[in-house]
């Protein structure tokens, strides 16, 4: 009795061995090594410094980080550094950065006595994680709220 090959080392009756240079031509790893490079991703040119931008987004109104962001293009975990040094620079101009501290959506809690520019990650008095991020914004040394 004549043994049969096993059904996934078959090939399909259409198969035409002139279509293809052979499995490598056909491999995922062929196609996408011939995938050209798309270069629409690249991040625009900036005209300005991030920080320049952060500031312009400032005077322009308040913002949380997540706005700050998307208007400047850059990470959310980055826009806390970015303006912890933008306040140092806003003091040589006369100007201040104000933030309205973050607070507990379940409970209340505000976060009046964090220093960290970045968004808490859990309420301290009820560690829900529901918290409305810090709103950011510029004002002159006279201005603002004075808190």
């Amino acid at each position: 009795m004549i043994s049969r090959p096993a059904l996934w080392f078959t090939r399909p009756r259409s198969f035409d061995s002139s279509s293809c240079v052979g499995f490598a031509a056909t491999s995922r790893r062929a196609r996408y090594a011939k995938t050209p490079v798309s270069y629409e991703r690249l991040p625009p040119r900036r005209g300005a410094t991030i920080r320049e931008q952060l500031r312009e987004a400032l005077l322009a109104g308040p913002a949380t980080a997540r706005d700050l962001s998307g208007l400047v293009g850059v990470r959310e975990k980055d826009v806390a550094e970015h303006l912890s040094h933008l306040d140092l620079s806003l003091a040589h101009r006369g100007e201040r950065l104000d933030v309205t501290p973050a607070s507990c959506i379940a409970c209340g809690f505000a976060f009046r006595s964090r220093e960290r520019l970045s968004r808490p990650g859990a309420c301290p008095r009820c560690r829900s994680t529901r918290i409305d991020p810090q709103v950011f914004r510029i004002f002159a040394s006279g201005e603002g709220s004075g808190l």
